[in-house]
């Protein structure tokens, strides 16, 4: 029985109205303030699922595994992540926001 793949959340607005948990860790917490996209404050603030996670590396395998967190991180290092776990279609399960 192969995997069966959820629809692609393409926006920030999909992203706000899903049911996935934020997942971030103390380093993004602190980020916060000066960070240059206040979108991603706002998801943040907006964001009442959410959980902090041990470390980047914690929040991604857990993206890439169960599918039911989104977090903040370089689309590379969490396609390299999932490679290393023997993924093979990165793109069915890396899907980052195609908005600016």
């Amino acid at each position: 029985m192969g995997l069966k793949y959820e629809k692609k959340i393409e926006t920030l607005e999909e992203l706000l109205l899903s049911d996935v948990v934020f997942g971030y860790n103390q380093a993004f917490l602190h980020t916060t303030d000066t960070v240059a996209y206040p979108e991603i404050v706002k998801f943040f603030d907006q964001r009442t699922q959410k959980e902090e996670c041990t470390g980047s590396y914690s929040c991604v395998e857990r993206m890439i595994t169960n599918r039911d967190v989104a977090t903040i991180i370089s689309p590379l290092y969490a396609a390299y992540r999932a490679r290393e776990l023997g993924i093979v279609d990165v793109g069915k399960i890396i899907c980052p926001l195609d908005e600016t």
